[in-house]
Order: structure tokens, then sequence, then C-alpha cells
């Protein structure tokens, strides 16, 4: 991902209402995203969480901006992380 060029985050989307015409529309609206890698619905804290690649910090602020000022009958609560490294982990033993 470093050497493409773009950095990875986490959204962490906790909602305000479950109006089924209105969350349909909002999950319109991140399966729309260009950068989205997944798009998981969760159960507790967070009903939804997106994994996004971007550019740039800058996008990734104005995709939280623009959920929040389009979707405020919706969303409650947006936290956002960037993934800086991901370990692999190995469970089986080597000659497995």
């Amino acid at each position: 991902r470093l050497k493409l060029g773009m950095k990875y985050y986490k959204v962490f989307i906790k909602l305000r209402s479950y109006n089924q015409v209105e969350l349909k529309e909002f999950q319109s609206f991140c399966l729309s995203q260009d950068y989205l890698i997944h798009f998981i619905e969760n159960m507790g804290k967070y009903e939804y969480e997106m994994e996004i690649e971007m550019p740039n910090s800058e996008e990734m602020q104005e995709l939280v901006k623009e959920m929040r000022n389009k979707y405020s009958n919706v969303v409650d609560f947006i936290e956002t992380t960037e993934i800086i490294e991901e370990v692999k982990l190995t469970w089986l033993p080597k000659n497995f």
C-alpha cells in the first residue's frame, strides 16, 4: 500500500437511526466509494465498519465530513484510524 502511495484506514460507524429506507441509502453511498475495500455490518458498539485505501488524509477527512453532513439523521458517530502496519501471524506449526 505504501509503495502505491495509498494509506489504509478503518472507519467505524455508529448509527442514530434504523429506518430501513435511510439505511439503504447510506449503505449505497458507502458501497459507491471508489477507495472502499470492505464494508462490514457488525454487532456491538459500531454497526458498520469500512476499510478504505486513499491517497491522503485530506480525502479521508472529506469523506467523513460528507457522511456526517449528508447522513446526519442516520449516523451518530464516526471514528477513523489509519492502519500503519499489519502484522502477519502464523497459527500452524512450521511443518504442518
